[in-house]
């Protein structure tokens, strides 16, 4: 039983390396938490939204963003559904909610 957020990253660390898709990645948190585990290793990225914040977000935090593919849709509902046509499409297997009312992807 993994009881510590250390165990967890420990076995993520030991699994192979997932896609995520980030919906609406355009928010400080979402990408703070996307740049930790980038840094990790424990996942690829492929941020969704409005690319020109998610640009402005990521200078701001010097986050480079050349290891990350981004998708622009602008809106959430654009960006939900973007995001979703990424996992269907193959080229992400995790779907990640970032800046999006849960609603609008359910």
């Amino acid at each position: 039983m993994l009881t510590s957020m250390q165990q967890i990253r420990d076995k993520a660390l030991t699994l192979p390396v997932q896609t995520v898709a980030v919906a609406c990645a355009h928010d400080t948190e979402a990408l703070k938490a996307v740049a930790e585990a980038h840094a990790l290793g424990l996942a690829r990225f492929i941020l969704v939204g409005e690319t020109d914040k998610i640009r402005a977000l990521a200078d701001g935090m010097g986050l480079d963003l050349s290891d990350f593919e981004l998708v622009d849709a602008r809106g959430e509902a654009a960006g939900a559904a973007a995001t979703v046509q990424v996992v269907a499409s193959g080229r992400a297997r995790i779907l990640l909610k970032g800046f999006v009312d849960s609603s609008v992807l359910f």
